[in-house]
């Protein structure tokens, strides 16, 4: 059962972003040197993680890929399967339809239910390192030339907090869906800027694949 996981997150390490503009940006923050490769922070195990939560982050932006060369929105709405991006779509012309707006305000509370459910195992393997990592969220945010940023809000916050602040700030697919996209292109700028966690990474799965 480990092992396949491994692969599957190999597998996660060369999926790249064809379905959004490729992240050019590199962090430079010496804060790198305090994290990148070590077991405390982005380790094999979290750079792994950090993948797969890029993977499940964008699936359920963009939809997921199916034999047809066709792309299946992850959520269910009226019937279809909806990505987030259509969701917006959907929600930005939704008028007074007071039925309509009901059944979007479940369905995001249940889209944030999903969020926690997904993040869990991540957002442990990151907490003793949220202070340098607030400081490259900073760095990114500011190289991006984003406004009005919630990565900030939601780096800069305890873990007791954070899903307060998602159900409370959040209030609407526009906003939640700028988030998923703003930390799905950090955690890709974040694994091209951790060469050390990388190469773990990568070791560990070769073992695993040689069942060593």
């Amino acid at each position: 059962m480990k092992r396949l996981l491994i692969v599957l997150l190999m597998s996660c390490l060369f999926v790249n972003s064809n379905f959004c503009k490729e992240e050019k940006i590199i962090l430079e923050s010496p804060l790198l040197s305090l994290i990148d490769g070590k077991t405390f922070g982005v380790s094999a195990v979290s750079f792994g993680l950090m993948l797969k939560q890029r993977l499940e982050l964008r699936r359920r932006i963009y939809g997921v890929m199916q034999e047809n060369g066709k792309r299946i929105g992850f959520f269910e709405f009226e019937g279809k399967k909806v990505t987030l991006l259509d969701l917006c779509e959907i929600e930005s012309h939704v008028g007074e339809d007071s039925v309509k707006k009901d059944a979007l305000r479940k369905l995001l509370d249940s889209a944030k239910d999903d969020f926690m459910a997904i993040s869990d195992k991540y957002a442990q393997a990151i907490r003793s390192i949220k202070e340098p990592l607030l400081g490259l969220l900073e760095e990114f945010v500011e190289k991006k030339g984003l406004k009005h940023c919630f990565l900030i809000t939601w780096g800069s916050i305890t873990a007791q907090e954070e899903e307060d602040a998602i159900r409370s700030e959040l209030k609407d697919f526009k906003d939640f869906t700028k988030f998923y996209i703003e930390l799905a292109d950090f955690l890709e700028v974040l694994a091209n800027s951790c060469p050390k966690g990388k190469r773990l990474f990568v070791e560990m799965v070769k073992k695993a694949r040689a069942g060593k």
